[in-house]
């Protein structure tokens, strides 16, 4: 009985383990580990890379990727995919297989093509409700078009998104510019919860996040943190997507099927 039992405690500690390694892979790609922030990190700590709580961070190196940055690429091993672009040599610090990923201009960039009208009426009944606060500020102090204010402003008059361009600090990338379409998915929950109560939205497609955060592809919202937080991320769980209490705010993001990895 007694081995019995023991075995099974390997097997699982063997499963948790697999499942923090598959899960820490975007930390690897970037040549990081997944550590406490307790714990010092002699480059940058990066948030949302890594699996378990929020002091879990991917500890980046830190190397002169400013030329990758200046092409708004992101700097990254070649075992990762580049996705929607190509790798392009001599602009990133680090080994040899690490290349800056470049993405081609276009569609969810500011590109051709426009949001549905599903989109464009979900955006007018955020923009229109008073149960709904976007923020018209970024954290940083940034001015822009990017605002969560704007974003549904935008939307509702039958535009795009507007993501932010300028230098994000510690993340090892910058706010990419260009447009994207808010998608259902997002805009759904949003509306389910502002039919319940009152909404602050802190972010959408605006400011900085992780290079390769769902924030730029109008898949991922930040809410103000109050006593809805729990509300929050059980919906965010029901209705598709996943969440996250990041302290200062609630960030919840869906899946469109292109981005099984981020």
């Amino acid at each position: 009985m007694a081995a019995t039992f023991v075995s099974a405690l390997a097997v699982l500690g063997f499963l948790l383990c697999v499942e923090v390694a598959v899960s820490d892979t975007r930390c690897r790609a970037r040549s990081g580990t997944c550590q406490s922030t307790s714990i010092r990190c002699s480059g940058n700590y990066v948030s949302n890379l890594c699996n378990g709580p929020s002091t879990r961070r991917c500890c980046t190196p830190t190397y002169n990727d400013r030329r990758c940055r200046s092409r708004s690429g992101t700097c990254q091993l070649t075992s990762t995919q580049c996705r929607g672009g190509s790798y392009v040599s001599g602009l990133c610090g680090g080994p040899s297989n690490r290349r800056c990923c470049v993405r081609r201009t276009g569609g969810n960039t500011g590109g051709g093509g426009s949001c549905t009208a599903e989109q464009k009426r979900l955006a007018c009944d955020l923009f229109r409700s008073s149960n709904v606060q976007a923020a018209q500020r970024h954290p940083s102090g940034q001015r822009d078009n990017a605002y969560p204010y704007n974003n549904l402003r935008d939307m509702c008059n039958g535009g795009k998104a507007s993501r932010s361009r300028y230098h994000c600090t510690g993340k090892g990338c910058n706010a990419p510019g260009g447009s994207t379409c808010l998608s259902t998915k997002l805009l759904k929950y949003l509306v389910n919860l502002k039919s319940s109560g009152r909404v602050i939205i802190n972010e959408l497609a605006g400011a900085c996040h992780s290079c390769q955060s769902r924030h730029y592809s109008g898949l991922a919202v930040d809410l103000h943190n109050d006593r809805r937080t729990s509300e929050y991320l059980r919906k965010c769980t029901q209705m598709g997507g996943w969440g996250q209490n990041e302290g200062s705010h609630v960030h919840c993001q869906f899946y469109d099927g292109r981005h099984p990895n981020w």
